[in-house]
């Protein structure tokens, strides 16, 4: 809180690639999530219905959806570094999209969760944890080189490792 008593919001943003916006990005990030996740790459009618509602809130959230796409693209960076992701926690389980970005392994959908928008807009914090202080520091690096210091109050990142 300020010292007007008004809550300080951390501006960070992420920059789609090719020059795409943010939102045509999760769009197509997500059609690869369905294609991932469910048979025959068809949704059916409840998950269409809750996909559209938070594509929805995404096009008037661009705090929150560029909060979405940096822990979505924390991990996929890690990933691709074969780095093992013990788990992730936060407020993204009740996310369809973060389900399909592979962010969270529950369907919320399935899972009868209701999509939270203030959790949505705020995803904060989301813990990523991972095996090894050695991970647990090529992880910090990558995000630290990429967002500067502005991921901090939203991701925050510990090791599964405790031999110190």
């Amino acid at each position: 809180m300020s010292e007007q008593g008004e809550s300080t919001q951390v501006s960070v943003s992420f920059k789609a690639p090719d020059g795409k916006s943010n939102l045509k990005f999760l769009d197509k990030l997500c059609c690869g999530g369905i294609i991932e996740r469910f048979t025959k790459a068809k949704l059916d009618e409840e998950h269409a219905s809750r996909l559209a509602q938070e594509m929805h809130f995404w096009a008037n959230h661009e705090n929150g959806l560029n909060k979405l796409l940096i822990v979505w693209d924390c991990l996929y960076w890690a990933r691709r570094q074969h780095i093992k992701i013990v788990d992730v926690e936060g407020a993204v389980d009740s996310i369809f999209t973060a389900y399909l970005l592979e962010i969270t392994p529950i369907d919320p959908v399935l899972g009868q969760l209701k999509f939270n928008e203030i959790a949505a807009e705020q995803i904060l914090p989301v813990t990523i944890s991972v095996p090894s202080l050695l991970e647990l520091n090529l992880l910090q690096t990558y995000i630290n080189n990429r967002y500067a210091e502005a991921w901090r109050p939203f991701v925050k990142i510990g090791s599964s490792h405790t031999d110190f």
